[in-house]
């Protein structure tokens, strides 16, 4: 009998591992075609209108990327109560209205600062970039809770990949397109996006004006969001200061040559993002915690074998690429921030823990108590240095302070607590050995594969 109930558990292991590959893999798959992507889009924006225009171009979406904040976590309550499937119809248009409100508020105050400042098109894109961003956000929790992954992965692809990337790579074809129509461009496949989201949903957005807003909905909204408000607004600061300070104290030319790797290692995040978007609703309702940890597990053994096999071929597939915008400089970047992608991407599977359990609370305390100290010790790297690598590695330390805790918060529900702090040793380890001691590379990589394999090996399955 026991026996028996042994292999029912590990099938049952096998089933659920299957079903979250699956569906990461589905929704991951924007980030691989936007590697192909990035590849074509960067060299060819920056042979033709230039590092400077390449800089203010990223800086753009940088901006945009703050929709995730106004959002006020509408996408993440969305997403756990549509996976509930009760009183559908009314919750995604209680949910789009509020977000229509937040776009309304968005566009005034807009409108307002381009009559004052005399800057339209900078107002009104930043504007019209912002709202796009509120209302996607709100249909991908809808899609999340609805498990419409295929759908999401093409409307993500659609809006994240192909609105940075394509406008660029259009740039071969019409190679006198401003600034400005490249803004335009990208706005425009943002909308495309929404627009097949709404065709999806038509069915429930029946609005009915002469109701009032759900206030169950509301005070679910309202309990929930001020936390999740301060996660994002902490989460936009630690991921725009640095981008912002550069633009502003050494230029969009050192914004350009930081975005082109900081924008390559970033396509692994989004299967960190993948792997949390099938997650939210799985764990929002269980304490099943199989498929968090097979998720931690192969994020955490699995993925950095891929960074640094790559590390020491690194420098021929860039100057491959870039040709003669390469310098030592993006290689050491590119290094680096392979490494806060993997750090950042185990984050954000803890982070999704916490909002399945409606647990943000801590987090996004954590958060506010870092926050100062990495301001402080960016400043004074940036104005002592001014040394994009030393600017890299303050975002590194940061990411590791974080996991430190968070992993720690969770050590109870985390089956390899003290490993993934061990295997972050020894990548980091890696990743200098790389940089200062490129002799010694190959046998820091074998003890890793090493490790890593014993770990999946013995602890995945384990009975």
């Amino acid at each position: 009998m026991n026996n028996l109930n042994t292999k029912f558990s590990q099938s049952n292991k096998i089933n659920k591992l299957s079903y979250l590959l699956k569906n990461s893999t589905i929704l991951s798959l924007p980030s691989f075609i936007g590697i192909i992507l990035a590849i074509v889009a960067i060299p060819v924006h920056l042979q033709i209108n230039g590092k400077s225009d390449y800089g203010n171009y990223i800086f753009f979406h940088f901006i945009i990327s703050f929709g995730l904040l106004f959002n006020i976590g509408i996408n993440k309550i969305v997403a756990v109560e549509v996976a509930k499937r009760k009183f559908l119809v009314e919750l995604i248009k209680q949910s789009l209205k509020i977000s229509l409100y937040i776009v309304f508020i968005i566009m005034l105050i807009s409108s307002i600062l381009s009559v004052i400042f005399e800057k339209y098109f900078n107002f009104l894109s930043i504007g019209s970039g912002l709202s796009l961003t509120v209302i996607y956000l709100t249909f991908d929790g809808i899609l999340q809770g609805f498990k419409k992954f295929k759908l999401l992965s093409i409307v993500n692809f659609i809006f994240y990949t192909l609105s940075l990337n394509l406008p660029s790579i259009y740039l071969l074809i019409n190679n006198i397109l401003n600034f400005k129509m490249l803004i335009i461009f990208s706005i425009f496949l943002k909308l495309i996006s929404i627009l097949i989201i709404l065709f999806y949903l038509k069915k429930y957005l029946k609005f009915n004006y002469n109701k009032n807003l759900n206030y169950d909905f509301i005070s679910k909204l309202k309990k929930y969001s001020k936390w999740y408000s301060l996660h994002m607004l902490n989460l936009q600061i630690f991921d725009f200061v640095d981008k912002y300070f550069i633009k502003i104290f050494i230029g969009p030319i050192a914004l350009a040559i930081y975005s082109i790797p900081y924008q390559l290692a970033g396509k692994l995040t989004i299967l960190s993002k993948s792997i949390s978007a099938v997650l939210l609703p799985e764990i929002s309702y269980s304490n099943e915690k199989i498929n968090f940890n097979h998720s931690l597990n192969i994020f955490t053994f699995v993925i950095p074998l891929f960074i640094l096999i790559t590390f020491p071929f690194l420098d021929k597939i860039l100057i491959l690429w870039l040709q003669d915008q390469y310098s030592i400089r993006i290689l050491d970047l590119t290094k680096v921030f392979l490494i806060v992608a993997w750090v950042s991407g185990i984050s954000h599977i803890l982070i999704t823990y916490f909002e399945a359990k409606k647990k943000i609370k801590f987090n996004t305390i954590l958060e506010l108590y870092f926050l100062f100290p990495f301001l402080l010790i960016l400043s004074y790297v940036l104005f002592e240095f001014k040394d994009l690598v030393f600017i890299s590695f303050v975002l590194l330390f940061k990411e590791l302070i974080l996991i430190i805790f968070r992993t720690n918060k969770l050590k109870q529900t985390i089956d390899l607590f003290y490993l993934i702090y061990l295997n972050i040793i020894i990548v980091i380890m890696n990743l200098i050995i790389n940089m200062f001691y490129v002799e010694y590379f190959y046998y820091s990589i074998i003890s890793l594969i090493l490790f890593n394999s014993y770990l999946l090996i013995n602890k995945t399955f384990k009975k």
